[in-house]
């Protein structure tokens, strides 16, 4: 993409008409990329305790349903990112800002592996508790309500993967 071709789309966004405008111009933007869904969003601080979030989606309606109903977007690690950057977020980009020791990291390995806390604490030679302990601090870290939820998004952001990569 030139730098005459980002130009025109960024001329684009600033005489855009209404939402329709903007979700075309998000479509064309990202087309070349390689991506097939996107989420525009524009935070609106009309106060601190009350500010105002404008979304343009471009995810598949179902998703999109699904993650209104479970009211993820207080949760969600990409919306937290985005409030603190403004460059474009890439999964490996979220995982570098989501840290969790290497302890931790170990323990939700041997959870993908199937391991109850009592089984990894054997393995590590640990207390159970101990292992108890870094798995909640995972799912703390991550955002989530449990430690499957904690084991798959680990994988999905890149924070754990399968020995030996």
């Amino acid at each position: 993409m030139t730098i005459d071709l980002i130009n025109n789309y960024i001329e684009g966004f600033t005489h855009a008409q209404c939402v329709d405008d903007i979700h075309q111009l998000c479509d064309q933007f990202c087309s070349p990329f390689g991506f097939d869904a996107f989420l525009f969003a524009l935070r609106v601080s009309t106060s601190f305790t009350n500010s105002q979030m404008i979304l343009i989606n471009g995810f598949p309606a179902p998703w999109s349903d699904h993650y209104s109903e479970k009211d993820y977007l207080p949760k969600d690690p990409t919306v937290a990112y985005c409030t603190k950057n403004i460059l474009p977020l890439t999964w490996h980009s979220l995982s570098d800002e989501i840290k969790l020791t290497e302890r931790e990291k170990e323990c939700l390995l041997w959870g993908a592996e199937g391991k109850t806390a009592w089984e990894t604490s054997q393995i590590l030679n640990v207390s159970e508790r101990t292992i108890n302990f870094h798995l909640t601090n995972t799912t703390k870290k991550l955002s989530v309500f449990n430690r499957q939820q904690a084991v798959a998004k680990a994988v999905f952001v890149g924070i754990i993967s399968p020995y030996p990569f």
